[in-house]
């Protein structure tokens, strides 16, 4: 799973030498950087780290928003995030919006066709997820969602913020990643119920708001999106199977250059392969378990 990381957004600024710390500590792919401090950007990227640009749009200029956004592309953003909220001044709940971002999209696209351009919005019912600015959006010239799924100040469990405002992988046809919560001292327990929530939902990818508030243990807990889930009980039974299979079509059919080649994947004594000098008596000693994957799996 790809994990961003949101910063520098005006309320919680550290040096770009700790933000870097924190971005290896919790794995991350790329930095989201509010727009507005191209020292700041300078040095993430001369570090090396990929970021891309994030703004809080206003839909009374979103034409002015989206050529902002395609500013800090020419500056080295490799992605842009327009921030879509009805509140504070964000109006994009009033009567054009729509328009307005179809504005925003064009004076984007007039410039960067292929950079990635997200949508930042609350996609719960009754905030955001029918309103026409995100059915406009869906329309063509976006790359995907990041719903704000956010379950302390929504004074939610993990799995009612996320049915609440995460409407899953894809919406709208575009591909959804959810923005979790690692402000006001959520503790590493919410973090990893929350990226286990993004996990067992689908998310390809996931963000967290904000780097700056998250303590090294609650970074620690976000790395964990990059693990690869423990199989279940019948994913591991079928790829025993499918190994012993493999091993006694090999033995009963193999060259001996390929019996040679499936001893080579086992080390030392724990293949029966690397042991036994002959196909019959490995057969045998696979035999029981042979029997009782088959029995498992039916």
């Amino acid at each position: 799973m790809q994990i961003h990381g949101w910063c520098h957004n005006g309320y919680h600024n550290l040096p770009a030498a700790e933000v870097l710390r924190r971005a290896r500590l919790a794995r991350l792919d790329a930095l989201v950087v509010k727009d507005g401090d191209p020292e700041f950007e300078r040095l993430i990227a001369s570090a090396g780290s990929r970021w891309g640009v994030e703004r809080f749009a206003y839909a009374s200029q979103a034409a002015r928003e989206g050529k902002m956004l395609a500013d800090a592309v020419d500056a080295g953003a490799a992605f842009a995030v327009a921030n879509c909220e009805p509140n504070d001044g964000g109006e994009w709940a009033d009567p054009g919006a729509a328009a307005a971002i179809r504005a925003l999209i064009a004076a984007f696209r007039d410039r960067h066709a292929r950079t990635p351009l997200y949508v930042c919005a609350d996609l719960r019912r009754g905030r955001s997820l029918d309103a026409p600015f995100v059915r406009e959006a869906a329309r063509g010239g976006i790359d995907g969602w990041m719903p704000m799924v956010y379950p302390k100040a929504f004074g939610q469990s993990v799995p009612a913020a996320f049915d609440a405002a995460y409407p899953g992988p894809s919406y709208l046809g575009l591909p959804c990643a959810p923005v979790i919560q690692t402000y006001d001292a959520v503790g590493p327990l919410a973090v990893l119920q929350q990226v286990a929530e993004a996990r067992r939902r689908g998310a390809a990818a996931l963000s967290i708001y904000v780097v700056e508030t998250a303590s090294d243990e609650e970074l620690r807990a976000v790395a964990t999106a990059r693990e690869d889930p423990a199989p279940d009980a019948a994913t591991l039974q079928a790829t025993a199977l499918a190994y012993l299979r493999g091993a006694l079509a090999i033995l009963d059919h193999g060259t001996p250059a390929e019996l040679h080649a499936w001893s080579g994947l086992f080390a030392g004594a724990a293949s029966p392969l690397a042991v036994l000098p002959d196909s019959k008596s490995a057969r045998d000693t696979l035999a029981p378990q042979t029997e009782a994957a088959n029995k498992l799996t039916g």
